[in-house]
């Protein structure tokens, strides 16, 4: 008898430590992410291996944070995150709320301090920010089965793909 009446008492006081995120509806959150990449010096090369260089393609493993929030917060801790896979898709669930996805560039504010003292880099740091506030999206859950998100990033030369607001003004390889 006294077995049983302490596995009751287990389990009565380990369903208060179960996850507030645990009961509510979840979402699932999918999508693709695709780029262009630049042709960045170099020989000058036919028009035809210059479009198949240049040319659209999946993005495998990038990776995609997300924290609670409409807002880019650095005391926010990472909630969850998700790689894309060879085809450049991505899914996880989350729960009801409201969440920001970010790119590894928006964890922390380096990005800013990495380019702006080197000369070869013009910055907009209002651009930048506002960037890094609005994180790549914003996810509002409230029972939906299903939110799909498709980004594209234009790869720039000797710059962070994904990072927009900067120039590069240095020099070009031969």
């Amino acid at each position: 008898m006294k077995t049983y009446v302490i596995i009751l008492l287990g389990l009565f006081l380990s369903c208060g430590s179960i996850n507030k995120h645990h009961f509510k509806k979840k979402a699932t959150i999918s999508g693709t992410v695709t780029y262009r990449p630049a042709y960045c010096g170099g020989a000058m090369l036919p028009d035809e291996e210059y479009k198949e260089r240049t040319q659209e393609r999946p993005l495998s493993g990038f990776k995609i944070y997300i924290k609670e929030g409409t807002k880019n917060d650095l005391k926010k801790p990472i909630i969850d995150s998700t790689i894309t896979n060879e085809n450049g898709e991505f899914g996880l669930q989350l729960p009801e709320g409201e969440y920001i996805l970010l790119s590894s560039y928006q964890l922390d504010k380096d990005v800013f301090e990495r380019y702006k003292t080197n000369e070869h880099y013009i910055l907009d740091t209002n651009c930048l920010s506002e960037w890094w506030d609005k994180g790549l999206a914003n996810v509002r859950i409230t029972g939906k089965t299903k939110v799909s998100f498709d980004f594209f990033f234009r790869k720039t030369c000797f710059i962070p793909l994904g990072v927009p607001c900067i120039i590069y003004k240095g020099p070009y390889p031969p």
